[in-house]
């Protein structure tokens, strides 16, 4: 039996379907659905024959299932697969109305998987209720995280024209940095250490509108609309007009200003006071240049960190709130730290009572209100099985009350929005402030004075209550050797 053993993530999110599974831990696979439009319909036959050569025979994970061995998940070979499960039946459906597809939609949804077969599906849609045709790919994610499944698909895609600019998001280099002052490397090396640990012993965001009490069992979402589409010039420009600014650190900013706007409009209490939210974030920790599709880095090699959801800031300190944030993540060993907590809960394991620790790992989950991912899937327009793709958007079932989704394809931003049905929100009054934000922001960032943006970008200085805390302390230890 050919097998590959799973990274830890993977190890940890296969315990916990298997626990769902036998009704130990109700937090529900979190399952991730990709949508991709085409202006005619696709042909099945080219669908499967393209996937099968390009993706099932050249990458293990789309033949495998996870199974559990000697306290650890590996993946197994299936030796007989079952294409009409991975593919769908023969007549693709059409949808006219929003409510039929979104019955539709709840359905795959509340079916979720096969878990004794691969964990992926290609649903193809002849029409949705916007016109264009396409497919759902719907996978677990125990299967692979956003990076492993977007590699996979640009593997089997062409570029429609002949410029030199990659696609592959992994392969951009980043932005270099201003070198931290000795007082920031401190806080960051501190804060990285530590901050991931305290997370387990701090409080619990306050209750908002968008926070889950129980992990949620069903959802409602709200997709970008073509006409609500945003050009990713403009996120770009601010970028560039901020020092040290990333367009991350704006789709960041763009989301918490989104919810912020989306908490004013239906009198959220929480702005009536000091508090913020948390959202937690993936982040990438796969190092430079590997092979995405290789049969060890296809998984889920990311940390979850959180961040802080300014509420009660203007636009541009929200931004530079994520913008230094970032940095100081960067520059610390949070990654390295969250990691290492990952490998030692996956080890002990074994060694305490399952259903105990998978219940407690899940719960510190619900501490946090919202959950985002930021996907780039091409600077350039691409072709797909024989056709161009018009647009690409995905949601995720979060474990949390809310996640806002941001992809971004030939130049467009698109972001979707998924909200527990527990909370009882409209996801599409949050979705549709994010262009409103973005153009709100853009105009007060680019009305900056460059001499102005340039000061954005002080070095963090020592608060006075750290400052006493200091002092203080040098106080007790010299009356120590003194007395």
């Amino acid at each position: 039996m050919v097998s590959i053993k799973a990274d830890a993530t993977t190890h940890m999110m296969h315990l916990s379907v298997r626990e769902w599974e036998k009704g130990n831990l109700k937090l529900k696979p979190i399952l991730c659905i990709g949508w991709f439009y085409f202006k005619s319909p696709l042909e099945r036959d080219v669908v499967k024959s393209t996937v099968i050569d390009g993706l099932v025979n050249k990458v293990f994970r789309y033949q495998a299932v996870p199974v559990e061995r000697d306290g650890w998940t590996y993946w197994e070979k299936v030796e007989d697969m079952d294409w009409e499960y991975h593919f769908g039946k023969e007549n693709s459906p059409s949808f006219n109305s929003d409510e039929k597809w979104r019955e539709y939609l709840d359905d795959i949804v509340e079916t979720g998987l096969d878990y004794s077969k691969p964990m992926w599906k290609f649903q193809l849609i002849d029409k949705f209720p916007c016109g264009r045709s396409g497919f759902l790919m719907i996978t677990d994610h125990t299967f692979g995280d956003g990076a492993s499944a977007v590699t996979a698909l640009l593997s089997l895609c062409e570029k429609t024209s002949d410029t030199n600019v990659n696609p592959v998001f992994n392969k951009r280099k980043a932005k270099p940095m201003r070198m931290f002052t000795p007082y920031e490397t401190l806080f960051a090396f501190t804060k990285g250490i530590f901050g991931p640990l305290l997370e387990t012993i701090l409080p619990n965001d306050r209750p908002t509108k968008l926070k889950a009490k129980h992990f949620p069992q069903a959802w409602d979402y709200s997709l970008t609309t073509p006409n609500d589409s945003m050009d990713l010039q403009l996120f770009k420009d601010i970028k560039n007009k901020i020092p040290g600014c990333t367009v991350n650190d704006v789709l960041l900013a763009l989301t918490a200003l989104s919810i912020k706007s989306y908490y004013k409009e239906i009198g959220e209490p929480i702005m009536d006071s000091k508090s913020d939210i948390t959202a937690t974030y993936a982040v990438n920790i796969r190092p430079p240049g590997v092979d995405y599709l290789d049969d060890y880095w296809f998984g889920n090699h990311f940390i979850s960190t959180s961040t802080p959801y300014p509420l009660h800031d203007t636009r541009v300190n929200t931004l530079l709130k994520f913008r230094d944030a970032g940095r100081m993540r960067k520059m610390s060993l949070d990654n390295a730290v969250r990691n290492t907590i990952v490998k030692l809960a996956a080890k002990l394991v074994p060694y305490v009572n399952r259903p105990d620790i998978m219940k407690i790992i899940a719960d510190l989950n619900l501490k946090f209100s919202i959950m985002i991912s930021n996907v780039l899937l091409s600077t350039e327009r691409l072709n797909l099985f024989g056709q161009e793709i018009d647009n690409m958007q995905f949601l995720v079932m979060s474990p949390l009350g809310c996640y806002c989704g941001v992809s971004t394809y030939a130049g467009k931003v698109n972001c979707n929005v998924v909200v527990a049905k527990e909370c009882h929100a409209d996801p599409s009054a949050i979705s549709r402030n994010y262009k409103k934000e973005l153009l709100a922001l853009h105009e007060e960032v680019m009305g900056l004075k460059d001499s102005k943006a340039k000061k954005l970008d002080k070095p963090l200085t020592m608060s006075p209550t750290i400052m006493a805390f200091f002092a203080g302390l040098l106080l007790l230890v010299l009356l120590r050797i003194l007395l």
